[in-house]
């Protein structure tokens, strides 16, 4: 799978999925402070941001991960 719901991390933890990435899921926040730095005519030093991805396998997965990460 590729979903961040909370759904989706209890079907993995539920042994019914191998593996759930997460590509970015948590972005919109970091976006949200650079579009509000860009509104208060504040510059931008960075170009390009390179986001971290979270991915969770059947095997390793816990409850915390579901509750930490889970949308």
């Amino acid at each position: 799978g590729f979903d961040c719901n909370k759904w989706a991390l209890e079907e993995l933890k539920a042994g019914n999925w191998n593996y759930d990435g997460q590509c970015n899921p948590f972005q919109a926040s970091y976006i949200d402070e650079i579009i509000k730095k860009l509104e208060n005519g504040e510059t931008i030093s960075e170009k390009t941001i390179i986001m971290d991805e979270k991915g969770f396998d059947a095997t390793t997965i816990t409850q915390e991960d579901v509750d930490n990460y889970g949308i």
